[in-house]
């Protein structure tokens, strides 16, 4: 302005020199819709399956574990399917240590 070289403090008064830390900010996983209850009715088992395997693909750190899969199931049964699983959990049977050999006997 006029000529004038014009300066500015970009240092605060009693602010650190020394550089700040890096946060870590981990991305939010994507909202995926919970899928609707599961009771065992018959031909809708694969279908229900699919959703829940949605999302663990989109929700992969929440649910990077067997256990924690299996659990999600588990909140999802209704009815019969329920009973069931409930009597699988509660005799901690070894096919809770595997989502794949759950939802095999799942199927059954």
């Amino acid at each position: 302005i006029d000529g004038k070289v014009m300066c500015f403090d970009l240092h605060k008064k009693g602010a650190s020199d020394s550089p700040q830390p890096a946060t870590l900010r981990t991305a939010r996983e994507p909202y995926i819709p919970t899928p609707q209850p599961y009771s065992g009715e018959l031909g809708s088992c694969g279908s229900f399956l699919l959703k829940c395997d949605l999302v663990f693909e989109q929700q992969h750190q929440k649910y990077a574990s067997d256990r924690s899969r299996i659990a999600y199931v588990i909140g999802l049964l209704s009815g019969e399917a329920a009973e069931w699983a409930t009597a699988i959990w509660n005799s901690e049977s070894e096919i809770l240590q595997s989502y794949q050999q759950f939802i095999t006997e799942m199927k059954l």
